[in-house]
């Protein structure tokens, strides 16, 4: 029941549940909003530490939703060749979610701005408190997964990335999003709004983003391919605006009621991330 749930559940996004690209994207998109974006990075980035700009952030989560991707095409044979079988999926989910997690709260990584995370954070405490979240989620996915197989989790982490990040580079959506943003910087009437229209004039695009064919191949790259400068123009310009493309909707109650067969005992912190998710249904969701 649970599989074909789920299954519906990723089919109704647009996506085919066979399609172990299109899966693996969505699903490392999730897992990075769960781990990263939404943990207690957020509090670095806001009031009062301001640790990192929002061109920053997009950025350092486009980067670290390519390492998630990577490692999981890595770590995987193929999502399609995962079984739900719990014995032949929990081994493999140990070892692809706790190199998720290392990769995520690695304190040595590089992120795009040249620093390394743990200099992101505003004290060590502050590092081992969000350290802490992220093993917690790689540990709860890893229970998650040696209950009810590997492929459902996937799933999971994919229904999450579509219902909430519908924004974010790696979706599916993301194309359509870069080209129509393109094509409103060439000609910002598209906007149907003199407000955008006088903030549009007002703006300086720096150089990697003066040439709109060069910023469509970076953008459709990856972000992090930006100078900061580049994202933080990018943001400024209405790439995160929620009307430059239609979003698909999820069913918000069977999300809910799978979430609470996957998950029936878990802890309160994982829990306050899967309630964020389910409010984020239908709704539209930020840009890293």
């Amino acid at each position: 029941m649970i599989v074909e749930v789920l299954r519906c559940l990723v089919a109704g996004l647009g996506v085919d549940p066979d399609d172990e690209n299109t899966v693996v994207g969505l699903a490392s998109v999730g897992a990075t909003s769960l781990a990263w974006r939404n943990s207690p990075l957020e509090d670095w980035h806001a009031c009062p530490y301001r640790r990192i700009s929002q061109g920053e952030m997009m950025r350092a989560s486009v980067a670290t939703t390519r390492l998630v991707r990577d490692l999981i095409h890595t770590r995987l044979p193929g999502v399609s060749r995962v079984t739900n079988t719990v014995g032949d999926g929990s081994v493999a989910a140990t070892s692809l979610f706790d190199a998720a997690g290392r990769v995520i709260a690695d304190p040595q990584r590089r992120l795009p701005d040249g620093r390394r995370l743990v200099e992101l954070a505003p004290s060590p405490a502050h590092f081992g408190v969000f350290a802490a979240h992220v093993r917690e989620c790689a540990r709860w996915w890893t229970v998650l997964a040696a209950e009810h197989g590997l492929e459902p989790v996937l799933w999971m982490l994919a229904c999450t990335g579509g219902a909430r990040c519908q924004r974010w580079w790696s979706t599916p959506w993301w194309p359509a999003r870069v080209e129509e943003f393109v094509r409103r910087l060439g000609d910002p009437a598209r906007w149907d709004d003199p407000l955008i229209m006088a903030h549009l004039d007002e703006l300086s695009a720096p150089r990697d983003a003066a040439d709109h064919d060069e910023l469509r191949r970076r953008l459709l790259a990856g972000p992090d391919r930006l100078s900061a400068a580049g994202a933080e123009y990018c943001l400024l310009a209405g790439l995160g605006d929620g009307a430059l493309a239609a979003r698909p909707l999820i069913d918000r109650r069977a999300y809910s009621e799978i979430m609470s067969v996957l998950d029936p005992e878990t802890p309160a912190e994982p829990r306050w991330q899967v309630n964020c998710a389910l409010s984020g249904l239908g709704q539209g969701a930020a840009t890293p």
